[in-house]
């Protein structure tokens, strides 16, 4: 216990060092986040001949991440791009807003982790958790919707870029794992629990309950889809579907969370931390 509790304390304060240089222009990574999204954009789904391309240069910064983006393939997909310490932001340029999503990678490549938060602002809190995580953390990169899920559900679009960035991930890393944020209503679902865990399929693998064992530890009311609840099991999710089809030994997880607990985590370091550790639980 002490020799863990000593490698979890010189993992926070690299994750704290690695955070503070991630400045985006005087913005944390919150902030920035959360000011690419807008009420007034419409969604227009991207033909499939862009949504083929955009994977390849998603592909590209999976597989080298600290080389010399091509701006001119990005801006002729409505993108701009930046790049400050060591993360890459691309975001939709002003001129060409529709609903095409966010996207960060990590230069560093510090792990085959991403984190994606489809369904910004309705699903309270999870856009800044995200954003957190992805600052604080080892994650390789990180993915937010930027309209409204009323507008476009980019969990079950068909074509989108969000299935682009998720798809070039499974590519580049088949035994990945992408934790994607939701959150549920418990009383709605008349459900008494922190977390609804699923793999989106009705056959987890075994790393799926280490995943649920260690967030237990958190410690936090963990259920999972299918074996203890049957609601809330995202069988439907097309970025889960897309990243299975490229990823044969890769783990979706499709993670929903009760306001209570999203409060927790969005305010809670230590939380965070605890919570972001579990997705290294293959390499333990």
């Amino acid at each position: 216990m002490l020799v863990r509790s000593v490698f979890l304390g010189i993992q926070m304060i690299l994750a704290l060092s690695v955070g503070a240089s991630n400045m985006l222009y005087g913005k944390d990574l919150v902030e920035a986040i959360n000011e690419t999204y807008t009420q007034e954009a419409p969604y227009e789904a991207p033909p499939q001949k862009e949504v083929d391309q955009a994977q390849q240069l998603f592909y590209s910064l999976f597989t080298l991440p600290n080389v010399e983006t091509d701006a001119t393939a990005w801006d002729s997909l409505g993108f701009e791009i930046q790049k400050i310490g060591n993360l890459i932001l691309i975001q939709e340029k002003q001129t060409a807003q529709t609903g095409k999503g966010v996207y960060v990678f990590n230069t560093l490549k510090p792990s085959s982790l991403v984190i994606e938060a489809p369904h910004r602002p309705s699903d309270k809190h999870t856009s800044s958790i995200a954003a957190h995580l992805m600052e604080e953390g080892l994650f390789l990169a990180g993915a937010w919707n930027t309209v409204h899920r009323k507008k476009a559900d980019l969990a079950k679009e068909d074509l989108s870029y969000f299935n682009a960035f998720t798809s070039a991930f499974g590519q580049a890393f088949p035994d990945g794992t992408i934790l994607q944020l939701h959150g549920f209503d418990e009383e709605i679902h008349d459900l008494e629990a922190d977390i609804i865990l699923s793999a989106t399929i009705s056959n987890p693998p075994p790393l799926f309950y280490d995943y649920k064992t260690c967030l237990q530890k958190l410690p936090a009311v963990v259920l999972s889809y299918p074996e203890s609840v049957n609601v809330l099991g995202g069988t439907k999710n097309i970025n889960a579907k897309k990243f299975r089809e490229v990823a044969k030994k890769g783990l979706f997880l499709h993670i929903e969370m009760g306001l209570p607990f999203r409060e927790r985590l969005l305010n809670d370091q230590v939380l965070r931390h605890n919570f972001m550790d579990c997705s290294q639980a293959k390499n333990k």
